[in-house]
């Protein structure tokens, strides 16, 4: 938006410490967010000590942890490999679906269902003691479509899927020809087809937020006596009405007959299933359209990081702007194509349940975890 020139080392230094300053200043309002909205001072220590006192001790917490997160991206982004948030953002989603996998608790999770313990604890369960678990009367006729959801076996299946495919998608690649040593020769060169995750996942969120939001204002109608929009139930998820249709799907219990606590028609069920997803990618569509147009579209340094594993040879700016302009002729295309692509994977995971419950996150880790194998490939590969 300021039209920084970075290649002026005055203009860069300006552009850094503007980073730096709006890290900390959101780190100060999401700390401030936390204190004053979903954290509630203990009353021992609030007749004690003060409730300011515990508010500040609280926001200072909050606040340090933020950048201590913005520290070891710095270090990691500078000295590692790959980006430090993004460590991050693997290392909880791998916590989470290694804690569905083996967690052997059940106390802990959604109410102490079976959600709460993993899949392999409860497939000994159901091997070795069907008995603990009701399933004197057979296993094999026992095993419901509730038993399987709940206990997490479809989710497992689905994360599977979904992780390969995700590898699928990551490894594409589209050939773009640019000019050549030679008078009259081009290359073909092969670059990724799917070049912006983070570019994507931030829409995706932002379309998420979108219906959110949509849903916000038919419980603030509903709460008010207004039922014109739809109702609620008591968990608030909508039962009829248009906000029945416009409400994403969370769960394999917001789609299957056999598992939906109020029964609807099966056209009904297919209805919404479309309606949310239409508008989820047309939303990220929107979305990703919209953050493209800010960030002026790809840049020639993420260019360079594309074709620098490739072992051809490509070392002028003619033929970085040229691989450029290529893919900015494409860039429609390749949006639209990575929204459907993405919003089809996340609803997937939606319906049928991930490992750990971690849902959307899942493809962000798998898309993270393939960039940290590139470099570590392209690291690798120079060393020798």
């Amino acid at each position: 938006m300021l039209k920084l020139d970075l290649s002026e080392p005055e203009e860069q230094a300006l552009y850094l410490n503007m980073q730096k300053f709006l890290v900390v200043l959101f780190a100060a309002l999401v700390s401030l967010t936390y204190v004053v909205v979903f954290y509630q001072p203990d009353p021992a220590l609030s007749s004690e000590f003060g409730t300011l006192t515990v508010l500040l001790l609280l926001f200072s917490e909050v606040f340090a942890g933020g950048m201590l997160i913005y520290f070891m991206d710095s270090v990691v982004s500078r000295w590692g490999i790959g980006s430090g948030v993004g460590l991050f953002i693997l290392a909880d989603v791998s916590q989470a679906m290694f804690a569905g996998l083996v967690n052997p608790e059940m106390e802990v999770g959604y109410g102490g269902n079976l959600w709460a313990i993993g899949v392999i604890p409860r497939l000994i369960q159901i091997i070795f003691m069907p008995e603990s678990i009701g399933l004197t009367g057979g296993v094999y006729e026992k095993l419901t479509i509730d038993f399987l959801f709940a206990s997490g076996i479809i989710a497992l299946i689905a994360t599977i899927a979904v992780f390969f495919a995700i590898i699928y998608v990551e490894s594409m690649r589209l050939s773009v020809k640019v000019p050549g040593f030679r008078r009259r020769k081009r290359l073909l060169v092969p670059v990724k087809f799917v070049y912006f995750t983070y570019i994507f996942f931030i829409p995706l969120m932002f379309a998420l937020d979108i219906l959110h939001i949509i849903q916000a204002i038919g419980k603030v109608f509903y709460a008010r006596g207004i039922t014109i929009l739809g109702t609620y139930d008591e968990w608030g998820n909508a039962e009829s009405g248009v906000m029945y249709f416009l409400q994403p799907i969370y769960s394999p219990y917001d789609w299957i007959p056999a598992l939906m606590a109020t029964p609807h028609e099966p056209w009904e069920i297919a209805l919404r299933i479309l309606i949310s997803t239409s508008m989820l990618i047309v939303a990220t569509i929107l979305s990703a359209f919209l953050w493209i147009k800010l960030t002026e579209g790809l840049e020639e340094k993420d260019i360079m990081r594309m074709v620098r594993s490739l072992s051809l040879p490509i070392r002028k700016d003619f033929q970085i702007k040229a691989i450029k302009r290529q893919i900015d002729r494409r860039i429609s295309r390749i949006l639209v194509l990575e929204c459907i692509i993405f919003c089809i994977l996340s609803e997937i995971l939606n319906m049928f349940g991930s490992l750990g419950n971690v849902s959307v996150y899942l493809l962000l880790a798998v898309s993270i975890a393939y960039g940290f194998y590139e470099e570590w490939m392209f690291w690798a590969f120079s060393e020798r």
